[in-house]
């Protein structure tokens, strides 16, 4: 069926991704804890409380840091990906970390159309329709993480 319709097969993702993913993933959970300790943190009116969630969310801004340093090292350490993430970041509006996000999460990026990369990030306009009903065009579906 792959060569009826002219599929190639997937590459592997290579061990390099495999451990920015691990970063990844430890550093969405580290961000998603820092915004749950501001939101906390407002509602408090216990002194030692808030000293304890301020010095948490100093602890967790410096492993974050860590963690920035550490997937930057990693990058730079695998040429190809240093490279695609150079051109991702002479995009205006794109960060280290929009490009490390998108190189970890989208490994595909350069290698599919522009239409088909929407659509895997879920940025592509879905209508919805089935026989002479004709809906409306929502951005629905892809990778959620990509989104965000």
């Amino acid at each position: 069926m792959g060569v009826a319709l002219g599929l190639r097969p997937q590459q592997p993702l290579s061990e390099t991704v495999i451990l920015l993913r691990e970063l990844a993933m430890s550093r969405r959970g580290l961000m998603k804890e820092s915004t749950a300790t501001l939101n906390r943190q407002k509602v408090l009116k216990h002194p030692l409380l808030k000293r304890q969630c301020a010095a948490r969310l100093r602890q967790i801004e410096r492993q974050v840091k860590q963690l920035d340093a550490e997937i930057a090292e990693v990058i730079r350490a695998d040429e190809h990906l240093h490279r695609r993430a150079t051109i991702l970041t002479s995009i205006p509006g794109i960060s280290d970390v929009t490009a490390f996000t998108l190189l970890v999460e989208m490994p595909e990026l350069g290698t599919l159309s522009s239409p088909q990369i929407a659509s895997l990030a879920g940025l592509a306009p879905m209508t919805r329709e089935s026989g002479k009903w004709k809906g409306k065009s929502f951005i629905q579906g892809g990778r959620a993480i990509l989104r965000q």
